[in-house]
């Protein structure tokens, strides 16, 4: 069973970050394509970058936003 404390810090960062990481609206994919932006600025391009780990789970939930949204282009007659 997971630690409490990680669980925890686990439910307020999705408080924060679900715009980012699952985009469901138009206004939460422009903001997580800003929020890449940035945090690609702000990494060192290093396999180590602590900040690879966030670039990663914003970067999936942008794929996987467009990619329903495509989906849901193609099925409109």
């Amino acid at each position: 069973m997971p630690h409490t404390a990680l669980v925890d810090a686990y439910h307020k960062f999705m408080v924060t970050a679900r715009r980012y990481v699952d985009p469901r609206t138009e206004d939460d994919y422009q903001q997580a394509l800003i929020a890449i932006e940035e945090l690609l600025e702000l990494a060192e391009d290093t396999k180590d970058e602590p900040l690879n780990p966030l670039i990663d789970l914003v970067n999936k939930g942008i794929e996987a936003y467009e990619t329903r949204d495509n989906e849901l282009m193609e099925f409109q007659p």
